[in-house]
């Protein structure tokens, strides 16, 4: 049989290393050496930062809302005047133009003798006076029925421009009417000569007819305005 004799003597030449550790690498006098230290992390000198978005306040936000809100309702009412000034103004120039065919029959009838009236007035066999008091008596009623209808055309209250056109336009259909009841009482009246108020009325209607047309006309009103007013143009 084997025998094995242990030795408690130390060996200074078994398991020892050149650096003084035991096996497995211990410290021969029992104590354990530190672990090695890692090397530390350095940190980034210049971190990149993300740009943050600008903030918006609440009261920019309700602002511009508002804001918005007020456009879209000016804009809705600027609009809707825009269409009602040009509704108006039809209206308003259909009953000018039955007041204009209204002067018709005096045109037409009573002009050409007064003319001869005019060139022939030492020849009172051809002045015929008594046509021209007939004339003006069966222009009137036409007359002042179609010239009130112009003086009661209901216009909104700010619409001045059209207000102000109807207004001139009566004072032209005022001025035929009293020359037609001049003629009426006395053919002979002023020479047989066209009162000089029937034009310079017709000329501050013509102007005020170009103030109440609205920018990009409808209805066809731009052309109606100058139809009517084509002789003082």
């Amino acid at each position: 049989m084997w025998r094995v004799r242990l030795s408690l003597e130390p060996c200074d030449s078994c398991g020892v290393s050149g650096d003084g550790r035991g096996w497995p690498y211990e410290p021969v006098d029992g104590r354990s050496a530190p672990p090695p230290s890692a090397p530390p992390v350095e940190a980034d000198p210049l971190p990149v930062q993300l740009a943050e978005a600008p903030a918006v306040s609440r009261r920019a936000v309700v602002l511009l809302a508002i804001g918005g809100a007020l456009a879209l309702i000016l804009s809705s009412l600027a609009i809707g005047d825009w269409w009602v000034r040009n509704a108006e103004l039809r209206s308003l120039l259909g009953r000018v133009e039955r007041a204009e065919r209204a002067q018709l029959p005096a045109v037409l009838g009573i002009g050409p003798l007064l003319r001869l009236c005019q060139q022939e007035a030492a020849a009172e066999e051809l002045c015929d006076t008594v046509s021209i008091r007939l004339g003006a008596e069966r222009t009137l009623p036409q007359l002042r029925q179609t010239g009130d209808q112009v003086a009661a055309t209901r216009l909104t209250n700010f619409h001045s421009g059209l207000r102000t056109f109807r207004d001139r336009y009566v004072d032209h259909n005022l001025a035929w009417r009293d020359w037609m009841e001049t003629l009426s009482r006395d053919p002979t009246a002023g020479d047989f000569k066209v009162p000089e108020a029937l034009a310079t009325t017709f000329v501050r209607a013509s102007a005020a007819a170009d103030g109440a047309l609205t920018p990009l006309p409808l209805h066809d009103n731009g052309r109606r305005v100058d139809d009517i007013f084509e002789s003082v143009r």
